[in-house]
């Protein structure tokens, strides 16, 4: 009977991780793509074509970031960007492109795109 409800307890679990990972991103395919060449255009002199930063600019992929902004919501992010991005001179691009900028950078680090845009 242990053995039974362990196995149950277990496949619960991974039925539960399989549905957090199909969950859809708030945002758009079309703008994860856009976003990739906003960001080359706007963000890789400073944060690199890789996204992995350099100097100053921290990486926007990879473990430090997911470690940074892991939890963290998806506006809360998309506001950091505008209002400081780029460097000295935040709000100066259009919503859109920040928008987009934001669904690349989360498609990036392993979010699926959804039906809706951002």
């Amino acid at each position: 009977m242990k053995k039974l409800l362990g196995t149950s307890v277990l496949v619960a679990a991974l039925l539960s991780a399989s549905a957090l990972a199909l969950e859809q991103g708030p945002f758009t395919a079309e703008q994860a793509r856009s976003g990739r060449a906003l960001y080359v255009a706007n963000c890789a002199a400073c944060h690199g074509p890789e996204l992995k930063g350099a100097g100053e600019a921290p990486p926007l992929a990879g473990g430090t970031f997911m470690a940074a902004w892991g939890n963290r919501s998806t506006n809360e992010f998309y506001n950091l960007i505008k209002n400081s991005m780029p460097y000295g001179n935040g709000n100066s691009l259009d919503p859109i492109v920040y928008k987009n900028i934001v669904a690349s950078i989360l498609s990036i680090n392993g979010a699926t795109p959804g039906n809706n845009p951002f």
